[in-house]
This record gives C-alpha cells, structure tokens and sequence, in this order.
C-alpha cells in the first residue's frame, strides 16, 4: 500500500494534540483541589458578595425571672451573672446557689435558689431567696421566696415555722394546716391542704391533691382524681397596685466660687 505523500494540515495537528491531552488527563484521573488554580480575584471596585448562614439554634441564653426582695419588682435578666441591680429601687441583687446539708443557723440572703436537703435541720431559719426547695426540716424561723416555695416532705415545717411565698407548691404526701404562718398568691396543691384560704391569686389542685374548707380566689382548677370538700367562692381578682412615682432626678449641688474669681472681683 502506498504511502500518501500529503502533508498533515494546522487542523490536522490540532486534532492530534487535543486526543492526546485527553488520553494523559484521563490517565492521571481528577487533579486535586489542592493543585486547582487559584480562583481569579474580582475586579477592582467590586467586593465579594456576602454569604448567609443558617442556624439551627440561636445563641441567645435562656432568660430568667427576678424579683427584687426589697420592693417587689420583678424583670427579666438574660444569661449567667453574679449579680444585677433592680431597675426599680437599685438595690444590688446577688445571686448565689446554696444548698444546705446538716444543721444550719446562718441567715440567707440572695436572689438565686437555696435548697434544704434531706438532712438538713434549721432550728432558727432566716432565709430569703428568689426560689427555696424544702426537703429537710424547719423547726422554726422564717422562709421568704419572690418566687417560688416547694414543700417536699411531709413534716417539713414545725409550729413556728413562717412561710412567705408568690407561688406555693406542696408536692405528694405533704399535709398543710393552714394558718396565719403560711401566706402566698398562687397554690399548686399535690398533698392535702386543710383550712381557710382566701388568695387574690390562682389554686391548681393536683390529680394526688385534695383541698378540705373553705376557698375562695379567682382562678380555680382541679385535675382529674384531685379533691375539693367545703365552700368554694370565685371572686374577681384584685385591682393591679399603682406603680409608684419615678424618684426625683438629685439636683446638682451649687458650685462655689474659686479663688480666681474671688481675686477678680474685688472691693
């Protein structure tokens, strides 16, 4: 067979070279990100567009509910601090965690939660705190939540042993005699309560609850097995306090004058 004598062409060695570039890359397979050339930089005057992101959650803390112990009023603080300051009267909330384990006698004051474990004794309690858990003993002295006060145990309290709460709760197997002692807004019953209550506030009576005499207060509910023997009266709650009047701004002190001026002035 006889040779062509015919010269290859430009295009005939452009094709040539293309099928053997694409036999070496198929060869060498992919090449790595790492050796990818580097993307080309935007033009001058130009910026990098901007890229959302999508959170699952927010980073946001948990809000958390304080009131003061000296005026009463309650707010909203955001996160983990030691202490704040009541935007009301200013007073310099303190909030430490205590637990108490064994005899105690020390008084307590703070706008975080004190816990009484179960062998604790305080034969003369002294303790306010923005929420208080009782699963020991108080033979006598006072208890003060801003908040919430949970009674755990059933001899929890002795005779003279007083009570002050915005939120009472008694859990299973807790009976309570009420008396001029115990005062609170709002009840959540799961033991048995005995005795006259009248509260401007709301009574929720448990399924393992039960409430023995007279009652009355403007919110009512009662779960299904829960208890209810005596009277009941469903009165309209009280009108809301007058917010007290903003304190004067102090009025700058008069400035006296200074030598100089003195000097100045003269005869």
């Amino acid at each position: 067979m006889a040779k062509s004598s015919r010269k290859p062409s430009a295009g005939d060695l452009e094709g040539y070279y293309v099928f053997k570039a694409a036999a070496r890359a198929k060869d060498k397979g992919p090449r790595p990100a790492s050796e990818a050339p580097p993307a080309p930089a935007p033009p001058p005057g130009r910026s990098e567009p901007t890229v959302k992101g999508h959170f699952r959650s927010t980073a946001m803390p948990t809000k958390h509910e304080v009131v003061c112990h000296q005026c009463g009023r309650e707010f909203q603080i955001t996160g983990k601090t030691t202490h704040t300051f009541c935007p009301q009267c200013r007073t310099r909330l303190e909030f430490k965690e205590v637990d108490i384990e064994g005899e105690w006698l020390q008084p307590v004051l703070t706008s975080g939660r004190v816990r009484i474990g179960p062998r604790a004794v305080l034969p003369d309690a002294d303790i306010v705190a923005n929420d208080i858990v009782v699963e020991g003993r108080v033979e006598k002295g006072r208890l003060r939540a801003t908040r919430e006060l949970h009674l755990h145990r059933a001899d929890a309290l002795g005779e003279e042993a007083v009570l002050t709460a915005r939120d009472l709760f008694l859990h299973a197997g807790v009976d309570l005699k009420l008396g001029e002692a115990y005062t609170a807004t709002n009840y959540t019953v799961g033991g048995s309560v005995e005795g006259n209550l009248t509260t401007g506030g709301r009574v929720h009576i448990e399924a393992a609850g039960g409430f023995r005499g007279a009652l009355a207060c403007p919110h009512l509910s009662v779960d299904e097995g829960g208890g209810l023997v005596g009277t009941v009266k469903i009165v309209p709650p009280p009108p809301p306090a007058p917010k007290p009047d903003p304190a004067p701004a102090p009025k700058p002190a008069p400035t006296k004058p200074t030598a100089a001026k003195r000097r100045r002035r003269g005869p």
